[in-house]
């Protein structure tokens, strides 16, 4: 994990998000691809998502309007509004209530400050025997915005989810966002 003060952290982070000509990109050409990849995403674990739906550092928010069109109640939040799908959030502070969905979904976990505040927020607002599903970005090298190298999810991941069952983890690749990752699905007990 990075040696950074919180305010460098948020800093670094916004520097993405608020880039001019990437929220154009996302909003725009990449808009209907990604929401593309997220139906898939989220078609090929339909059996774990619940009704209630949040998307953790959802950016323009393609994954929760996937999770609308399959009918199910989502907002996403970022340090960055991008309303009506995106509300500003932390992920190391959520400002929902304890066991309050079904269903949690991030793709940004290596961008974590702290993966123990991350990891303990998403538990805290799933209801008891919820699901969370994650991408993974194993050791991704020359990423200046990634704070949290996953080496291993193992060791560098579950060991923050002891109150949880691994029900899936597998190696996936979706053309749409030109990525390897590690599928996770976990189901938290409380």
């Amino acid at each position: 994990m990075s040696e950074m003060n919180y305010s460098d952290y948020i800093s670094l982070q916004k520097e993405k998000t608020c880039d001019p000509r990437r929220r154009k990109k996302w909003l725009n050409e990449e808009w209907e691809l990604k929401l593309f990849g997220f139906n898939k995403i989220f078609k090929n674990n339909l059996d774990y998502i619940g009704k209630k739906c949040l998307c953790i550092g959802a950016r323009t928010g393609q994954e929760v309007q996937a999770l609308l069109d399959l009918g199910k109640d989502a907002i996403g939040i970022d340090i960055v509004k991008c309303e009506p799908l995106v509300i500003e959030g932390d992920f190391h502070d959520l400002s929902f209530e304890d066991s309050s969905f079904d269903f949690v979904f991030s793709n940004v976990v290596d961008h974590a400050l702290y993966p123990d505040k991350f990891f303990s927020e998403a538990n805290r607002v799933l209801k008891n025997k919820g699901f969370s599903l994650y991408h993974l970005q194993v050791k991704k090298p020359n990423d200046k915005y990634g704070v949290f190298d996953i080496n291993d999810v193992n060791d560098d991941v579950l060991k923050y989810n002891e109150n949880s069952e691994v029900i899936k983890l597998s190696d996936i690749y979706y053309p749409e966002f030109n990525t390897f990752n590690k599928e996770l699905v976990l189901q938290v007990n409380k």
